[in-house]
């Protein structure tokens, strides 16, 4: 497994991150959310999208959706993440990138998992 980033999501993403949680394999396991409702996270204050990929770059590999961040509480609510490249540690990465992005960069005390 490569070293991971997380890069904010675009509209150009949203096909892929549509695609992902409504594929087979992930399907059961995340709310399906329409291609409008990624998009108005993508402008919500409170949401952060976040596109995972290789830092060496290449495809994506997932994508993840933290919300809370306008309350200012210092909960960071981890609310999805779907890894499309199954198998190969990047989960597990993605956890700890969330990790380090919610209390170093977002000021979180702790995390609030959905």
């Amino acid at each position: 497994m490569s070293s991971l980033i997380l890069r904010a999501t675009t509209p150009d993403d949203l096909a892929y991150v549509v695609n992902a949680e409504r594929s087979p394999e992930n399907r059961d396991f995340v709310s399906v959310w329409s291609n409008a409702q990624h998009q108005h996270a993508l402008r919500d204050p409170d949401i952060r999208h976040l596109t995972l990929e290789p830092s060496t770059g290449g495809d994506r590999l997932g994508y993840v959706i933290l919300a809370g961040l306008a309350a200012q509480t210092g909960v960071i609510e981890f609310r999805r993440l779907v890894v499309t490249a199954k198998g190969q540690g990047y989960g597990h990465g993605s956890v700890r990138r969330v990790q380090d992005l919610a209390f170093e960069s977002l000021g979180a005390h702790r995390p609030g998992w959905m």
